[in-house]
């Protein structure tokens, strides 16, 4: 997987596809729920590359989905 970080809105999207809670994230990257909650209210910028690849690996996801996701995230901001 390419070097990305994930942002708050596409994390709660992930988060959200897969039916995870803030909590769930957070154990699988190995920080707190507070760390997951600050990315998605933008408290915090991003996770750290090394935790948004960690996360796309456990969840199976590649490049091309989350290039897909961030791709749609753009395609329906564009529309409000």
């Amino acid at each position: 997987m390419e070097d990305v970080r994930i942002n708050g809105t596409t994390l709660k999207i992930i988060r959200v596809l897969f039916n995870k809670s803030q909590g769930d994230i957070a154990s699988i990257i190995g920080k707190r729920q507070t760390t997951i909650s600050n990315v998605e209210n933008g408290v915090q910028e991003a996770l750290m590359k090394k935790d948004s690849k960690t996360l796309c690996k456990e969840l199976g996801l590649t490049f091309g989905d989350f290039a897909n996701i961030q791709k749609l995230i753009r395609t329906t901001e564009n529309r409000r």
